[in-house]
Order: structure tokens, then C-alpha cells, then sequence
């Protein structure tokens, strides 16, 4: 059973996100670009974007190391109280097991109205100031999640349409080689005629020369033009592609992190979605407005719980006020293994989480000094960031 989350500041929503019809506009337009200094400023930007996710993945990162400290401070607390003297355990675990009878009783009294599980209930008891916020986090980041689903389905969508594009224009300037193959072919006997006709027979053949050669010139010029017009075409595909990939992975990295965010606060709160987790947070209100009155009255309640904290207290443990919430796993071992256990899932979780920002930090930073020796140079704007990076690298 878990009882216990890390209480924190509400998380700042995404940043809104990047407008793709704009972004694709300007690729369209790149690809006439020829000025090496117009693709210095576009390689300058893709590096300062690329840094801002850093930042991003950093920011991540602290955060679920912070709540990884947590989580195992609370499995270290399990560990002292398992060590606590043989001696002194039976009148801690007299104290729990009146706490724990109260709490029958109590629950026994709300489940008249109660609506949601006990487990339930002791969650959101414990993290009452936490839930509102939480619930508004967890509808921010399904929104986002599914605009960014959106926006790669679009990104998708258009660059298979790129792709269609260009083996269009590949197809086009292979059946402008057969042509001009043709053409020459058919130039060359037609000449061939025209000499055979002026030698044996003797006739005029200026005029049918100069159409000859005419229609050969604009024969010639259509095809060069046709050629030259496929080949620009072809860059401009190749060059959308291209820029439709890099957005496609950079939308897939922000949907990654916020399908993780979403993936974990339902597992933390044991819910499918945002209006689950609403549904049960206004089913506790329900239930904490009728057991408003019994627990006015209820001191020896508060009596027990007050005097198994100080007892735990004097074992140094890191919050020993959670463990009113579930006084049986004090005294049954059990019920301490199951709460162990959940504790090193939710551990195991944030580590992976750790260790797939960490690995895309490393590969990001990576890539931007790739671009940056491609460059030959770095901006002084980058260079501060990825100072700045660095020390936000240190200190996590």
C-alpha cells in the first residue's frame, strides 16, 4: 500500500507549442536559399533550440532525482524501524495497533458514504494540499500529449507527402533522359536524310536544315529546362524532408517526457486519467465534509497518533508522521514488504526516467558541438548557454 508522496511546488506548464505551418512555410522557402550566411544563422538556430531542450532535459532530470532522494529516505526509514531493539518493540507496536483499530473504526464510519477505496483515501488524505494542483497538471500535460500527437500525425503526414514528391520528380527526369535520347536519336537520322537528300539528289535542303536544327534547339531547351526545373525541385523535397525528421524528433522528445509525466503521476495516484483522479478527489471531499464532526470528537485518535510520532521520532526517521497513515506495516511484516515493494517500483521508474534524460542530455550536447565545429566558429550566445549547461550539469 502506498501512503505517502513528496509534497512540491506546481510544475510550470509546457511552453506553448511551436507553430508547424510556420516552421514548414520557412522550410519551403530554404531550399532557394543559396547565401552561406543565411545557412550559418539557420545552423546557429538549430543550436541554440537544441540547447534550450538541454536546459529542458536538466530541469527533468533534477526533479526526478529530487523525488528518487525521497523515495529512498522513506525506504531507509522502513530499515530503522525493522532495526528497533526487540525489546522496545512491543510497546511501539501496542501504540500502532491502537492506531490502527481507531482507524477501522473510523473508516468503518465513513464507508456509510464513502465512494473510493481506503487505500484511496489515506493517498489523498495525505496529499490533500497536493491533489488540486496535481489534477491541474495532469490535464495540462494530457492536452499536451495529445496536441503533440496531433502536430506529429500532421509532420508525418507531410513528410510522406514530401517523400511522394520527390519520387514523382525522380520518375520525371528519368523519362527526360528516354526523351532526350530520343530526340537526339531521331535528330541525327533526320540529318542523316537531309545529307543523303543534298548529295544524290540535289535538292535545296537549307530550309529543312534550319527547322531541323530550330526544332532540335527547342527540343533542347525544353528538355534543360524541365531538367533544371526537377533538379531544384528535387533539393527543395530532399531539404523539406529533412527538416520535417529534425522536427519530428524534437516533438518526439517533448512527447516522451510528457507521456512519462502523465504515465507516472497515474501510476502514482493508481488512476487511468485526469477525470478519474478528479472523480476520486471529489468523492474524498465528500466523504472528509461527513466525517467532519466524528473526527472533532475523535481525541483518542489524535491521542495515539500523536504518541506514535514521538516514538518514531526517537528512532531519527525521515517523516514519521506518514506512518499514522498505515500503522499496521509497524507491526506486521507483510504489510511493510508490500509498502517496501511499491516504494522500489516507484524508485525503479525514476530511474529510468534519470537515466533517459541523462542519456539524451549527453547526446543533445553532443550533436551541438558537432553543428558547432561544422561551423568552425561558436556564437557568444552559445557559448554562455552551454556554460551555463554545463554548471546545471554539475550541480545535478
Amino acid at each position: 500500500m502506498r501512503f505517502w508522496k513528496r509534497r512540491k511546488k506546481a510544475k510550470e506548464q509546457p511552453e506553448a507549442k511551436q507553430n508547424i505551418e510556420d516552421v514548414l512555410e520557412h522550410l519551403n522557402t530554404r531550399g532557394a536559399y543559396t547565401d552561406s550566411a543565411e545557412y550559418k544563422r539557420q545552423a546557429e538556430h538549430e543550436m541554440l533550440g537544441r540547447c534550450e531542450e538541454i536546459i529542458e532535459a536538466i530541469r527533468e532530470l533534477e526533479e526526478a532525482k529530487s523525488e528518487y532522494r525521497i523515495v529512498t529516505d522513506y525506504l531507509n526509514d522502513i530499515q530503522k524501524i525493522r532495526n528497533i531493539p526487540k525489546e522496545t518493540q512491543e510497546d511501539l507496536h501496542e501504540v500502532a495497533g491502537n492506531v490502527a483499530k481507531l482507524n477501522k473504526a473510523r473508516d468503518q464510519y465513513l464507508n456509510t458514504a464513502q465512494k473510493i477505496s481506503d487505500a484511496q483515501f489515506v493517498q489523498m488524505q495525505q496529499e490533500e494540499d497536493e491533489i488540486p494542483d496535481a489534477i491541474r497538471r495532469l490535464e495540462a500535460n494530457e492536452a499536451y500529449e495529445a496536441a503533440i500527437r496531433r502536430d506529429m500525425n500532421y509532420l508525418e503526414g507531410e513528410k510522406q507527402a514530401w517523400v511522394y514528391c520527390m519520387e514523382e520528380v525522380k520518375e520525371e527526369m528519368h523519362y527526360l533522359r528516354i526523351f532526350s535520347y530520343v530526340l537526339f536519336g531521331v535528330f541525327i537520322v533526320l540529318m542523316a536524310l537531309i545529307l543523303v537528300l543534298q548529295g544524290v539528289k540535289n535538292v535545296d535542303t537549307k530550309l529543312m536544315f534550319t527547322l531541323l536544327v530550330s526544332a532540335a534547339a527547342i527540343g533542347g531547351f525544353f528538355l534543360y529546362f524541365r531538367q533544371q526545373r526537377d533538379i531544384d525541385q528535387l533539393k527543395r523535397c530532399e531539404a523539406n524532408i529533412n527538416g520535417a525528421i529534425i522536427l519530428l524528433n524534437k516533438i518526439k522528445f517533448k512527447y516522451v517526457n510528457t507521456k512519462n509525466a502523465v504515465d507516472y503521476a497515474c501510476e502514482k495516484y493508481h488512476v487511468h486519467n485526469s477525470k478519474e483522479l478528479t472523480y476520486i478527489w471529489e468523492q474524498y471531499q465528500d466523504a472528509v465534509r461527513e466525517k467532519e464532526k466524528y473526527l472533532q470528537t475523535n481525541e483518542e485518535l489524535d491521542y495515539y497518533n500523536s504518541r506514535l510520532v514521538r516514538r518514531l521520532k526517537d528512532y531519527q526517521l525521515y517523516d514519521a508522521k506518514v506512518w499514522t497513515g498505515n500503522p499496521e506495516a509497524i507491526y506486521n511484516d507483510k504489510e511493510m514488504v508490500e509498502v517496501q515493494h511499491n516504494l522500489i517500483a516507484r524508485r525503479q521508474k525514476l530511474r529510468e526516467r534519470i537515466e533517459y534524460n541523462t542519456k539524451n542530455i549527453l547526446n543533445m550536447r553532443k550533436e551541438v558541438e558537432e553543428i558547432a565545429a561544422s561551423q568552425k566558429q561558436m556564437v557568444p550566445e552559445l557559448k554562455e548557454i552551454i556554460d551555463s549547461i554545463d554548471s546545471l550539469s554539475s550541480q545535478s
